[in-house]
């Protein structure tokens, strides 16, 4: 199966995994921004296992079909058609060659997960341009698809995000997602003023979810491709649970940060890795 770009727009990206062991040369560890709709996606399509997918923010994307097989679908932020069918975000389908799928942004949510079966081999690596084909390899999981999957952290309330305080017990913030957002980072505009720490010029070694205090109105949280030092005073850390949850959140979105202990943070990254576990053997089971 290759699929062949026709048309971008916005951020498109092959994402394979995490580079780890190379941040004290200033190498983010990269990944996905969403990882379990990553992990859904393939799961769709009967893989029980993590692998390379596309992931889209806010973007437009049309490809072409050069060999039959087919595609899965998770996230929000975008709608889906193959062909002339619109396709639900959260399913997968067949498609055959000549076939074409077309992504275009939509309202709800903020990143959308593209997997592939069989699964995707290589691509191009960071900005995709028209004319860039994207190549699989290995055997097909199955024909049959399971059902339609909703991921439950993509809401569009307002979102409840714990953190771990860098000084605890920590205080609540209620913030609103800007316009400043990409695999670096995302900016928060603050309802109350923050206090701010005296800048010292020294930086300090930070990682994807260190929460940021550039100003007293404004939060950076940082990315999977984001800055491996700051010298901006520290508010706390996002675990992964409640950055899957910023992740999916456009501009505009209400935010409410509470500080939580470790061992609450611990207990709810449990229970939230279980149930994603126990939907992708599910999937994968039913997509055999």
């Amino acid at each position: 199966m290759t699929l062949r770009v026709a048309e971008v727009g916005g951020d498109v990206r092959l994402v394979a995994g995490c580079r780890f062991g190379l941040r004290h040369f200033g190498v983010p560890p990269g990944g996905w921004c969403d990882p379990d709709s990553a992990r859904l996606a393939r799961a769709l399509l009967g893989h029980a296992t993590a692998g390379p997918t596309l992931e889209l923010t806010m973007a437009s994307l049309d490809v072409e079909v050069r060999e039959p097989g087919a595609v899965a679908f998770v996230g929000g932020g975008h709608e889906v058609w193959v062909d002339s069918q619109s396709v639900p975000t959260g399913s997968a389908v067949a498609v055959g060659s000549g076939s074409r799928i077309r992504v275009r942004p939509a309202r709800w949510g903020l990143r959308l997960a593209i997997a592939t079966d069989p699964g995707l081999a290589s691509g191009p690596v960071g900005s995709i341009e028209p004319g860039a084909e994207f190549a699989t390899e290995g055997p097909s999981a199955g024909r049959r698809f399971a059902q339609r999957v909703k991921p439950w952290w993509i809401g569009d309330g307002v979102l409840d995000l714990p953190y771990l305080a860098a000084t605890p017990p920590g205080f609540e913030v209620e913030a609103t997602v800007g316009t400043m957002i990409s695999r670096e980072g995302v900016r928060l505009s603050a309802g109350s003023n923050l206090p701010v720490g005296e800048r010292t010029g020294l930086s300090r070694p930070i990682t994807p979810g260190t929460i940021q205090v550039p100003d007293a109105r404004s939060l950076i949280v940082i990315g999977p491709d984001g800055p491996t030092i700051g010298g901006y005073e520290p508010l706390g850390f996002l675990p992964a649970f409640s950055r899957a949850r910023l992740s999916q959140a456009p501009p505009g979105t209400e935010v409410v940060l509470r500080p939580c202990a470790h061992e609450r943070a611990a207990a709810l990254e449990e229970e939230e890795s279980r149930k994603v576990l126990s939907l992708i053997r599910r999937l994968s089971a039913k997509s055999l």
